[in-house]
């Protein structure tokens, strides 16, 4: 029966005693802190991440470029009750940087 522990994230019962773990939540944070929240030394999530999912790198970087050019778009807005709309090169530019976003983000499982 799987348990669900707040830290570890959401355990998924697997055959042969093998336990699986969502790591998705932990991905817009560096992989030694991932490692830490999950309790396992860093070499092994590495080599669980690699396991998980091939020719693939740990999104942290990734995220926070994007996140940054997010932040930079939106600086460049006026803000407040009478400021206009997007401009729709802005809103385009948005609506991509966030799929990018999403698909840095999509779930992951590995085995602990």
């Amino acid at each position: 029966m799987a348990t669900i522990d707040q830290n570890q994230g959401e355990l998924i019962p697997m055959t042969r005693g093998q336990a699986y773990v969502d790591i998705t939540e932990y991905l817009n944070m560096p992989q030694s802190d991932a490692a830490k929240k999950l309790g396992i030394p860093p070499s092994t999530l590495s080599k669980r991440w690699k396991e998980a999912v091939r020719k693939r790198k740990w999104p942290y970087r990734m995220i926070c470029k994007i996140d940054k050019e997010i932040m930079t778009l939106l600086h460049n807005v006026p803000q407040g009750p009478n400021a206009p709309p997007l401009p729709e090169e802005i809103e385009a530019a948005l609506g991509t940087l966030l799929r990018k976003r999403q698909d840095e983000l999509r779930p992951v499982v590995i085995r602990l």
